[in-house]
């Protein structure tokens, strides 16, 4: 008869939730980084704001649980914060999937 630690495993692919306030300027947590089309998308239209480009005011960020919303979050601030190891490497991710959006984002 097998022992239960033999039967239960933990999934490698396990990442653990994002916090805000916890992860700012984790550069590990930064770089562990997917971005997609739509979280790019996400990422051009709040930096179009920042740079003056739209006129929105306010944003809202909506999704189900576990969907990256944080994450998100956190890769916007630290391209925001300028940290340019971190932002060369998200950038290079970025223009692996849309170079496009990687030069906007890097010029702004």
């Amino acid at each position: 008869m097998k022992r239960c630690i033999e039967l239960v495993q933990t999934n490698r692919k396990f990442r653990k939730s994002v916090n805000l306030q916890l992860d700012l300027g984790n550069g590990e947590r930064v770089e562990s980084y997917i971005p997609t089309r739509s979280s790019i998308a996400v990422l051009e239209r709040y930096f179009d704001a920042v740079a003056g480009r739209r006129r929105e005011s306010a944003a809202l960020l909506i999704g189900p649980y576990g969907k990256g919303k944080s994450h998100l979050l956190l890769v916007l601030l630290a391209l925001l914060g300028g940290d340019q190891k971190v932002c060369a490497s998200l950038i290079g991710k970025i223009a692996r999937t849309d170079a496009a959006a990687a030069e906007k984002i890097a010029a702004a």
